[in-house]
């Protein structure tokens, strides 16, 4: 019945280390998941920023394509939500 029991002791220092390691390859990977999702972020918005000054500096070079591009898409906007 000793061996027993102290088989028991071992499994459960066994399991609770475990469950700590375990703990802690989670959190590491969370870490790491929220790392990427920063950088992601970061690029998302730098590729927006960049696609801004794009159409600005379009907008400035060709005004009147821009009007008439605007008109056309609000015409569109204005048919669609009329149905």
């Amino acid at each position: 019945m000793a061996d027993i029991q102290k088989d028991l002791t071992a499994l459960r220092k066994d399991v609770n280390k475990l469950v700590q390691d375990l703990a802690q390859l989670a959190e590491s990977e969370v870490e790491h998941g929220v790392d990427s999702t920063k950088k992601l972020a970061k690029k998302a918005g730098q590729q927006v920023e960049k696609t801004e000054d794009r159409t600005r500096e379009m907008i400035r070079e060709n005004p009147f394509a821009a009007c008439g591009i605007a008109l056309g898409a609000g015409f569109l906007g204005a048919l669609m939500l009329r149905r």
